[in-house]
Parts: structure tokens; C-alpha cells; sequence
């Protein structure tokens, strides 16, 4: 190739003075240059292609008793929600039962979790463990960091007439948590926390049991409590102080409170999500989600008409979706906020996020058939979820069902639809089963005896994840073990030959509760896989009772109240208990779970 011929005289250098003879060649190298550039301009912006597959491992474990090779935690009753800090060397659970929060070692290197030792290392309500004395944490649930890492804030359900969020500075070398001075420490209904007025800054929108997640702003700037009312505040960056928004701006409720703005199919779900463009808040609704618009200020307003709201049935205006199902417990943003996940008993949701916010059903995974989605093992009774921060993965956990643990998902990273993982990778449990319908499918999971239901998840960089379980009490730490290249996954464990039957199921679920209102008292059905003994646990609100299963199918256990449960029952009318059942198998190991009852009388 004969090279470009330059004019050192006038006319300049380069290419403006190139030979007439040599235009067309210098024409094709700038085309070449071109397309070259706009060729690395798409890869930069395309998509990343898949990772390798995973399988989930377990790295570590802490729980209330120290049993299944797990580490004793000192406030662990009722454990179920975690949060790890933006430096990644601390975390911390919410423990429901317990009344309490508890600090908790990471180690970077390993992701391993250790519970740190003394009453330092904790903060309950008065009198509950052996911690440090806190206000407005009875029944705490949802927790969060602030972005900056420097104050914790706690959601807790209460009692009574009250819920509230708790404000907490954090030692960012040690970890230790703080509760602010006065009054700041702690906004609830009406001001009291414990029984004890004029501890907390009065608010609105906090009444009980609805305080039940958190949720900060990218920006640190704004906190949204929820999910029913949703309580809107400001955020001191300096103090960490709250400070709850004037008016119909500070809530949102539905049906209407006091001093809240008209919200539309609010109802209690457990997660909420501010998309990543801090544009839209999504919450929870009755058997649906709710998606407000959030300006400049914070401050939220609900989407008019069907934009507002998508729910399973025709409610107050919303847009219906009846492949929805009903117990909608959570819902996720996307990491690149183009679509918004919705996790319900009937499975996981994918909804598209259009510019302005609105969402539309897009893709879905069911464990029964539905039209237009596709069906996958143990996709049921879903609950919190978590986005791995390269956007390839979700991971699902399971409420109170027939089957505990943890569900995993692929994410498409260009469409955004999910694909329920294959084979044993795809789910975890406690003994490693699965359901299919009404049947037990054993080894088609992988298996870590601590996990059960009910329990929050979180991602730490796209190596670690760590959820919560409240049936067991405990926090578990996972790596994501990823495959050697051009390495298939092993293939799924084999079920026993028929010669040596699997282990006696002692998996059970609850079905209805059929209430006396007359006398104040109920009969719970508990399903059972085959016969065995059940006991329900005596408590301060609930009589003991010890039942015999003869055969798979239903039991009816009798709830039946004892005097301080029957003395709310007098004064209004119903009480809130909770049923501690335990199912051991003939020949096999017990298994517990909880479940939260309303008991009336009239």
C-alpha cells in the first residue's frame, strides 16, 4: 500500500493537504475509524452477557439456640431482618420476638458472619434481653442504613395503638449502635413508646402493625415507612435526625386517618422500592402494588386513576391484573430501573417501567399454571427479594408455606424477564425438598438446616448474599460459587432407590382458621404429610394443646385464649396471638413454626 503524501506548505498539514491522488484512500481509512469507534461505543452500552452458573452456599449461620453449626445470637428471637453496612464490616438483625437489635462481625474476606458479644452489642426495649435499653422497638421489623453509613433506622409493629421508627447513630469503627438523645431518638403515633408517654416525637401514620418496612432515598435525603399508612419524613444528614413532613404531605393512608393525604388499595406488605432514578416509590398493595410519583422535595403522590394502582380484583379504580394472586408481600426495582418485580403466594412478577413511572405485567413464573406464565418447581409463597448488583440473578424468599427457604432466579439482563434457576440450583431448604402441588419432592433443593420462612435478603457486592428466617430464629450468610468455565452444574442428587425410603417428611403448612366469635376461641387446620404428633406451645395469650396425626391430611387444632389475650378480648373486642406449632413425624425430627392469629369476640 503506498503511503498518504502530505502538503507541508500552505493549506496546513495532515490530511486537509493530502495529494489529489490519495483522496479516495484517505476517505476509506476515516470510514474504517469511524465504524470502528461506534463498534466499542455498542459494546460499552450493550448489556453483559450472562455469568457463569452458581450454586448457593452456605458460609456461616447464627441463631437463637447455637444449634445446627451455628453461632449463639444473644437478641435472636424471632430474627428475620438484616442489613449489612455500606463498608460491609457490620450487620444487623431485627429481631421481632426478642424486641431487640442485634451487632453482628463480617468478615470481608470469607462474607462469614459473628455475633459480637455483650449488652454493647445489642439495644432492646426496656427490660426484654440483656442489652442496652432502647425505645420504640417492640416487634421491630423492617431496618435500614443510611446511605453514608452513619445512623441506623428501625421500623417496629408495637403494641396497642402504636407503631414507630427508631433512630440510632452508628460508631462507624465499631459498629455500635446509639439511640439518639430525647425525643429524637424515636417518632411513634402518639409520642409514647412502651407504655410511657412523651418519649418520642409524636407522628402521624404509625399506628400498630403497620410499621413494617424502611426505606431511604439514594440521596440520604428523605425516609418512607410503610406499608399502610406510609409515613413520608425529611432526613437530617448531620443529626440523623427525622423529622416528618408537614400536613397531608407526612402520609398516605387508605382508607383515610387523620392528617393523611387519600391513598387507593394500600394494604400491609413487607418491601418496598424507590427505583433507582429515585423518581417512583412501589409498595405493596391489597393482592396488588401501589406506584406513586416522588418529586425534587420527597414527597410522594399517588399515580391518578389505573396508573395508580394494579391489583387482582376491580379496587378503588385500580388497573387489574388477576394472574396476580393474592398475598402480595414485596416488590423490587431493578438495578438499571427499567423493570419493577412483584412477589406473591401465587409467584414472582415482572412488570416493565415505562419513562414515567407506570408499570406494565411483562413476564411472570408460577408454581400452578397460569396463562401467559411459565410454571417452575417451589415458585410459591414468595416474600422479600434481592437483585444481585450486576443485575443476573434474584433471590426470592419464602413466607409462611408449605415449604420453607429460598428461591433463585436468572434475570435476563436485556429484557429483564426471570427464569426460575434449573435443578437443585434453583432452590434451597432446610432438609433439601421441594413441593410440587401437594407433593414432597425430596432432593430437588439444596439443602442448610437453618433456613426456613419469613425473612428479609441482601446482596453484598455480586459474591455474598444473607437473609433472614424467622421461624428459626437465625441469619444466614451464602456465596455464590460460581462454575468453572465450560463446566456443567453436577447433576441433581438422586432420589433413594425404592428399597430405602427418604426420611420422614416433618414439613407441615396452616390452612384457614375458623373462628368461634361467640366464645372468643378458634381451630387452626395445620396440614400434615403423614402421621405423628403435634403440640401446640403454651404462651401468655394461648392455652397449650397436644394432638395426634394418625394420617397425612388435616388436623384442627383448638386456639384457645388464656387471661391476658381474654381480657383484650373484653375491652375491644379482639386480640392479636400467636400459634407456636410443632410437628414431629413418626420416627423422624420435630419442626416449628409460627403463625400470627386474630381471635374475636362479639
Amino acid at each position: 500500500m503506498r503511503a498518504i503524501a502530505t502538503n507541508n506548505g500552505p493549506g496546513g498539514a495532515g490530511l486537509g493537504g493530502v495529494r489529489r491522488g490519495h483522496w479516495k484512500l484517505a476517505a476509506l481509512v476515516l470510514a474504517v475509524l469511524a465504524l470502528a469507534f461506534l463498534a466499542l461505543a455498542f459494546l460499552a452500552l450493550a448489556p453483559a452477557a450472562r455469568a457463569a452458573d452458581w450454586r448457593p452456599v452456605g458460609v456461616s449461620c447464627v441463631n437463637l439456640a447455637g444449634t445446627d453449626g451455628c453461632a449463639t445470637g444473644t437478641a435472636f428471637g424471632g430474627a428475620w431482618n438484616i442489613v449489612v453496612s455500606p463498608d460491609g464490616r457490620h450487620a444487623y438483625t431485627a429481631s421481632y420476638d426478642a424486641n431487640a437489635i442485634q451487632l453482628l462481625d463480617r468478615d470481608g474476606a470469607t462474607g462469614a458472619l459473628t455475633p459480637r458479644a455483650g449488652a454493647a452489642a445489642c439495644i432492646a426495649e426496656v427490660g426484654t434481653v440483656a442489652c442496652q435499653d432502647g425505645r420504640a422497638l417492640t416487634h421491630p421489623d423492617g431496618i435500614a442504613i443510611s446511605p453514608d453509613g452513619k445512623f441506623v433506622y428501625v421500623a417496629s409493629w408495637g403494641s396497642g395503638t402504636v407503631g414507630a421508627v427508631a433512630v440510632f447513630g452508628r460508631n462507624e469503627d465499631t459498629g455500635v449502635l446509639s439511640q439518639l438523645a430525647g425525643a429524637a431518638g424515636c417518632i411513634s403515633e402518639d409520642g409514647s413508646a412502651g407504655g410511657v408517654a412523651g418519649v418520642c416525637v409524636d407522628g402521624r401514620g404509625l399506628g400498630p402493625s403497620t410499621p413494617r418496612d424502611v426505606t431511604i432515598s439514594a440521596d440520604g435525603a428523605n425516609l418512607y415507612v410503610g406499608a399502610d399508612p406510609i409515613a413520608a419524613f425529611d432526613r437530617n444528614a448531620t443529626t440523623g435526625a427525622l423529622t416528618q413532613k408537614a400536613g397531608a404531605a407526612g402520609c398516605v393512608s387508605a382508607p383515610v386517618v387523620s392528617g393523611c393525604a387519600a391513598g387507593r388499595a394500600l394494604g400491609a406488605g413487607r418491601q418496598a422500592a424507590l427505583s433507582p432514578d429515585g423518581l417512583n416509590l412501589y409498595v405493596p398493595a391489597v393482592d396488588g402494588v401501589t406506584v406513586f410519583d416522588r418529586d425534587a422535595s420527597g414527597a410522594i403522590t399517588q399515580k391518578a386513576g389505573a396508573a395508580g394502582c394494579i391489583t387482582l380484583a376491580a379496587l378503588a379504580g385500580c388497573a387489574t391484573e388477576p394472574r396476580l394472586g393474592a398475598s402480595v408481600e414485596a416488590v423490587l426495582a431493578s438495578p438499571d430501573g427499567r423493570q419493577v418485580y412483584v412477589s406473591s403466594a401465587a409467584g414472582m412478577f415482572t412488570f416493565a417501567r415505562a419513562g414515567d413511572g407506570a408499570l406494565a405485567l411483562k413476564s411472570c413464573v408460577t408454581a400452578a399454571p397460569v396463562a401467559g406464565c411459565t410454571t417452575a418447581l417451589n415458585v410459591f409463597d414468595l416474600s422479600y427479594s434481592a437483585v444481585s448488583p450486576d443485575g443476573q440473578d434474584l433471590v426470592a424468599t419464602r413466607d409462611f408455606g408449605s415449604s420453607s427457604g429460598m428461591v433463585f432466579f436468572s434475570r435476563d439482563p436485556t429484557a429483564g424477564n426471570l427464569t426460575r434457576r434449573p435443578g437443585q440450583d434453583g432452590c434451597i431448604s432446610a432438609d433439601g425438598s421441594a413441593f410440587e402441588g401437594a407433593a414432597t419432592v425430596p432432593g430437588a433443593c439444596r439443602s442448610y438446616p437453618v433456613v426456613s420462612t419469613d425473612g428479609h435478603v441482601s446482596f453484598v457486592g455480586d459474591s455474598y448474599f444473607y437473609a433472614g428466617f424467622y421461624a428459626s430464629s437465625a441469619v444466614a450468610a451464602f456465596r455464590r460459587d460460581f462454575y468453572p468455565p465450560a463446566t456443567s452444574p453436577p447433576p441433581a442428587t438422586s432420589p433413594p432407590p425404592a428399597t430405602s425410603p427418604p426420611p420422614r417428611s416433618n414439613e407441615f403448612s396452616f390452612g384457614k382458621l375458623k373462628r368461634n366469635k361467640r366464645k372468643g376461641t378458634a381451630k387452626l387446620t395445620v396440614k400434615v404429610p403423614g402421621p405423628g404428633a403435634l403440640a401446640l406451645a403454651k404462651t401468655k395469650k394461648v392455652k397449650g394443646k397436644d394432638k395426634r396425626a394418625d394420617a397425612a391430611g388435616q388436623v384442627k387444632l383448638a386456639i384457645k385464649p388464656k387471661r391476658k389475650a381474654i381480657k383484650t378480648l373484653k375491652a375491644k373486642g379482639k386480640a392479636k396471638v400467636k400459634a407456636t406449632v410443632t410437628y414431629t413425624p413418626d420416627g423422624g425430627t420435630p419442626n416449628t413454626r409460627r403463625k400470627r392469629l386474630k381471635l374475636v369476640k362479639r
